[in-house]
């Protein structure tokens, strides 16, 4: 019975130093990213920040309840990067879609929208009339990956700067800790 106490405390103390290892690491680089740059685009006036690169464990601990197999921690590394401070407001993507002429996927498919206790698929819902009111500072709605990419694209074009979707790893790296380890920040809508 001994024994089998050692052993639960030993567990235990393991697994408090893995999460106080883990908060260092993403403290120092929350320390990094204050000290970096912004960068005004001229075109649409969306500012992006500089993220330092760095290294990170990425993936839930082995002990974690509900931890899927892919998804054992391992180290990530990541180089330095920009990425927009904020969402793409509704005021640029319709700059986007008037000077492109792209069609969103929303036009023809409708969106998901959460109900209240679930999200459903609206074919009357798309980026400029999604169900609730907007005005062009609030960050569009209802577009969809291929929409991003398109307007990623078309910035890139329109600037001769190279724009893309940030990674997985990226985005975990710029994001504050509570959301970035939140279990239910994980999880799918669906």
């Amino acid at each position: 019975m001994e024994e089998e106490e050692q052993k639960r405390l030993a567990e235990a103390k393991r697994k408090a130093a893995a999460e106080r290892k883990r908060q260092e690491e993403l403290a120092a680089l929350r320390q990094k990213q204050e000290s970096a740059g912004v960068w005004t685009e001229s075109h649409t006036g969306m500012k992006s920040r500089g993220i330092p690169g760095g290294s990170f464990r990425m993936g839930n601990p082995s002990w974690e309840a509900d931890r899927r197999e892919n998804e054992t921690q391992h180290t990530v590394s990541v180089g330095e990067f920009w990425l927009g401070e904020k969402e793409v407001t509704l005021g640029q993507f319709r700059q986007f879609v008037q000077d492109s002429g792209h069609r969103p996927q929303s036009e023809s498919k409708g969106c998901w929208w959460y109900t209240g206790s679930k999200f459903e698929e609206d074919k009357n819902k798309n980026w400029h009339s999604p169900g609730f009111s907007q005005g062009d500072n609030h960050p569009v709605a209802c577009v969809s990956w291929n929409d991003a990419v398109a307007y990623a694209q078309w910035l890139s074009r329109k600037t001769g700067k190279r724009f893309r979707l940030p990674t997985e790893s990226e985005l975990r790296l710029a994001t504050p800790v509570s959301l970035a380890f939140s279990p239910s920040a994980r999880q799918s809508p669906t």
